[in-house]
Formats: C-alpha cells, sequence, structure tokens
C-alpha cells in the first residue's frame, strides 16, 4: 500500500496565536535594541531568548502532518512523533475536544487504539483520510461524534 501524506487543516484562530507567539519577542527585542544600547553578551542572551520562541511555533505549523503507511499511522507535530500500529487502532469518533494533541484546527478525530491510548488529530482532508484509514485498518470503527 501506498503512503499517503495528510496535512493538519489550521483554524484560522490558531494562526494567528502562533504568529503572534513569534511578532511579540521580536518586536520586545526591537524595543529593548532602539531604547538600550546592548553589547555582545545582550545580543546573545536576547538571541537565545527570541529564537526559541519563533522556531518552535514556525516547526509545529510546518511540520503538523499525518501520513498513513502499510502498517502505521505516523503523526508528526514539532519535535513529537507517534507511530502507532494500525492493528491496534479500535475506534474513530469526530470531536471538538479543547484538549492538547497535535492538531492545528478544533475540527477533529479522536482516535483510540490498544493498550488504553488516544490521539487527536485533524487531517485537512478529513473524509479521505477518514475511507484510507478504515480502509487499512479493518478492525477500527467510526463512532459517532464525542463532545
Amino acid at each position: 500500500m501506498d503512503t499517503i501524506l495528510f496535512r493538519s487543516k489550521i483554524d484560522l484562530w490558531l494562526l494567528l496565536v502562533l504568529l503572534t507567539a513569534m511578532a511579540l519577542p521580536i518586536a520586545v527585542a526591537i524595543w529593548v535594541a532602539s531604547h538600550h544600547e546592548l553589547d555582545n553578551r545582550a545580543w546573545i542572551v536576547v538571541s537565545v531568548a527570541v529564537l526559541p520562541a519563533i522556531f518552535i511555533p514556525l516547526w509545529i505549523l510546518l511540520t503538523t502532518n499525518y501520513r498513513l503507511e502499510a502498517s502505521a499511522l505516523c503523526v508528526r507535530s514539532g519535535p513529537l512523533s507517534w507511530q502507532i500500529p494500525l492493528s491496534r487502532i479500535r475506534t474513530v469518533s469526530r470531536t471538538r475536544s479543547l484538549l492538547s494533541g497535535p492538531a492545528l484546527s478544533l475540527d477533529r478525530l479522536l482516535i483510540r487504539f490498544e493498550p488504553q491510548g488516544e490521539i487527536m488529530i485533524s487531517p485537512k482532508d478529513r473524509a479521505r483520510f477518514l475511507a484510507e484509514l478504515l480502509r487499512r485498518a479493518p478492525d477500527a470503527r467510526l463512532l459517532p461524534e464525542e463532545i
């Protein structure tokens, strides 16, 4: 079976939050630099504080995706990744839970798998993802929406 990559759906409000999280440290660094004369050590401190605040949200935005492989669902979001064997997936349901997960949208799927694991994802092409997941994971059942 082919490997299929699904990008995460991105809610506008979350995109704005992440962009703001990246812009604020830059604005503060510019303000500090314009109001204070910084030596080399101070620039290092500012850089160490600002660069991760830009890099981590950008990393999450650019890399959150879901890969269906022949025998596993591979989920990636920034520095985190999960590999869930398709044979262990038991149920899939739609959810709009506010709980954290590797999803950039509240339009999510809750995937429960053995032993007692679950993950929430938000594939942009949800219908195609569901059809392909259920075809590849024959023991998985689609359940009604969870709140």
